[in-house]
């Protein structure tokens, strides 16, 4: 018989990398999924990454992760980033799908 019991996926975008754990309802870590990005310094105590690479580091992640787990059971989401990292926008574009 197959689990259909749900899962909840965690994410961590930290300095260097996403993570992606998925998790079950007994804390379980059950997939993981992992992809990193560069941290890029163009002169002495200055530190930048463009958004792009969070969201693709994301994306990598997150698909490495569910390609391990029937997607009907992810139930929840959690997400934590870099804690006073910001990214100002000109204006928003919607993404449907």
């Amino acid at each position: 018989m197959q689990d259909s019991s749900p899962l909840v996926i965690g994410i961590d975008s930290s300095t260097t990398a996403c993570k992606a754990i998925i998790w079950d309802c007994q804390g379980n870590a059950i997939a993981k999924g992992y992809s990193s990005f560069a941290l890029l310094t163009p002169q002495p105590g200055w530190h930048e990454q463009p958004a792009e690479s969070w969201w693709v580091s994301l994306t990598q992640a997150v698909c490495r992760a569910t390609s391990q787990v029937d997607g009907k059971r992810l139930k929840a989401l959690c997400i934590a980033h870099q804690r006073e990292t910001f990214v100002p926008l000109d204006e928003w574009h919607r993404v449907d799908g």
